[in-house]
């Protein structure tokens, strides 16, 4: 299941971020984007295949308008980031995904 809770042991962003600040970082998007990081399962490839077919289906529908995936933030491969162009896209993706 794909969500926004974090494994065991990990916290959602590196330094001081959390799930309810999401990080501004820099990316292509023009002035930056805003990142968001999400717990993948299971772990690896196929779970972030899962991630990108739920966010093209947002895309899809109108639900926002672009992301692009960033990272994976730890060695095991559970948690990923995704840049969105804004705040409000991060967020309707964010609750899209959690349901």
């Amino acid at each position: 299941m794909i969500g926004v809770s974090s494994p065991a042991g990990y916290r959602f962003a590196g330094d001081n971020d959390n799930i309810d600040h999401p990080t501004m970082r820099s990316s292509s998007y023009e002035g930056g984007g805003f990142e968001q990081l999400f717990a993948v399962e299971p772990a690896g490839l196929r779970g972030l295949n899962r991630l990108v077919s739920k966010l093209n289906v947002l895309v899809g529908t109108g639900g926002i308008s672009d992301f692009q995936l960033g990272r994976w933030r730890d060695e095991r491969h559970h948690i990923h980031g995704v840049l969105f162009p804004s705040a409000i896209e991060l967020e309707l993706a964010r609750l899209s995904l959690s349901l």
